[in-house]
């Protein structure tokens, strides 16, 4: 018979991949960047009350994700949601959400192996400056400026797939 470990350790320490899936729509998008590529990702978090995870996830270049997740009872499924760093988000005007399930599957009292499926959304609104110089006439020293204000948003959902290993103590 297998061993189930019903008391989860306080901290939780992992490593992992992020795979997003590739679509059309995503491609199309212009001012993503690379953060919704694929990349190495980074946990640490920790579990209260045996059943609440609190943590960050550094998933990219510039993307930190703040991620909460509530454990099933005697199970080791739970669900969860992440957002984007609040501070990255205002200056770069970008929103990621993420709802996940995922498993951790314990290969050892301390060491799981952590998979979920993601649900993300992803959306980015802001507006950007022209500024051009129009033609001086004989009478003006300088010539007239115009400045022309572009507002753009733009918005992505689409499936993104995660395995990590985690130490747990």
């Amino acid at each position: 018979n297998k061993k189930r470990f019903k008391k989860r350790k306080n901290f939780v320490i992992g490593a992992g991949y992020n795979y997003y899936l590739n679509s059309k729509e995503k491609e199309n998008l212009s001012r993503v960047g690379a953060k919704l590529n694929n990349y190495p990702c980074l946990n640490i978090g920790s579990i209260l009350f045996d059943h609440f995870y609190v943590g960050i996830e550094y998933s990219s270049r510039e993307v930190g994700f703040f991620e909460a997740r509530i454990y099933t009872p005697n199970v080791d499924n739970y669900f969860s949601s992440s957002s984007i760093n609040l501070y990255l988000s205002a200056k770069a005007g970008d929103d990621i959400e993420k709802y996940a399930v995922g498993y951790d599957y314990f290969i050892h009292e301390n060491f799981s192996i952590n998979t979920e499926v993601v649900y993300y959304f992803y959306s980015k609104s802001g507006s950007t400056n022209h500024i051009s110089f129009g033609p001086a006439n004989d009478w003006e020293i300088l010539p007239p400026i115009y400045v022309r204000k572009t507002y753009y948003h733009e918005s992505h959902s689409d499936m993104q797939f995660s395995m990590k290993i985690q130490f747990h103590f």
